[in-house]
């Protein structure tokens, strides 16, 4: 299991979100942390088809996304990317 701290960036509100990621056998679940603003999602491993870093200065790989069996995308912020979207491809490959 891994638990990091991160944001979600909700396209319907435009806003980057803060909360906990926590990433499991089974699921990968955010939950929020705003008082104002509660949010959790919850998405099965067995979901989720692509995984990928987003690089959006040279040195700045905070941003990673994934990609769902439904064609929904949810991208997330973090200081540690490389970690998160590393065990949730060896999630992937072990399905």
């Amino acid at each position: 299991m891994l638990k990091l701290k991160a944001k979600i960036i909700e396209p319907t509100e435009f806003r980057k979100i803060n909360g906990i990621l926590t990433i499991s056998n089974n699921y990968l679940i955010f939950k929020s942390l705003d008082l104002y603003y509660k949010i959790i999602r919850k998405i099965p491993i067995n979901e989720i088809v692509q995984v990928g870093k987003r690089q959006n200065l040279v040195f700045f790989n905070r941003f990673f996304y994934i990609r769902t069996r439904e064609g929904r995308k949810f991208r997330f912020y973090t200081w540690h990317t490389k970690k998160a979207v590393n065990y949730l491809n060896q999630l992937i490959h072990k399905l």
